[in-house]
């Protein structure tokens, strides 16, 4: 289905301003100690809030809030496991734009941007019209996910690949499942 023009001015942010997000990310290194966030922030354009604390997290993470000033964001975050970020996460396209969900419409845009950056990869269907895709480029994992119904929101996640999966494996051995 194509995205019809006269909708896209109404999406904030534009989808280009994702997809240089993403590319930014893609584009340099993670960083590998706490004392390099903030820089690593500013490089792709987010400002640190505050630090969260979750009871059932591993005693080596840390974890934050992130803002993108020159975009509307529903909301973002940041983790890190032993001082090294391995995970970003930002909600994008609250609502509907006329009859669509603005997360279908921004979702389609920034998923056709990356198909030309990245190689072509499938939308799966998720049901009840929700969809998502999913790109490795280096060491960088990209997950793009269209929630259409009851809460429309277009979720991005960007993760250190090998980062994730130690992450994911400690936090699975202390959870015993």
């Amino acid at each position: 289905m194509s995205v019809p023009t006269e909708q896209t001015h109404l999406l904030d942010p534009d989808p280009s301003v994702v997809a240089d997000l993403i590319e930014k990310v893609v584009g340099q290194p993670w960083p590998e100690h706490k004392d390099q966030f903030n820089a690593y922030f500013k490089r792709i354009g987010c400002t640190p809030g505050q630090a969260l604390k979750h009871e059932e997290d591993l005693p080596e993470s840390m974890s934050g809030v992130l803002f993108m000033p020159v975009a509307g964001m529903e909301s973002g975050s940041w983790c890190a496991l032993d001082g090294k970020l391995f995970s970003l996460n930002f909600m994008f396209y609250p609502g509907m734009l006329e009859e669509r969900a603005a997360s279908d419409v921004g979702g389609r845009l920034v998923y056709e941007r990356l198909n030309s950056a990245y190689g072509v990869t499938d939308r799966i269907p998720q049901g009840d019209g929700n969809w998502s895709a999913a790109w490795t480029v280096r060491e960088t994992s990209i997950d793009l996910h269209a929630h259409v119904n009851q809460a429309p929101m277009m979720q991005l996640g960007l993760s250190h690949s090998a980062l994730t999966a130690i992450h994911d494996k400690q936090y699975i051995d202390r959870r015993g499942y």
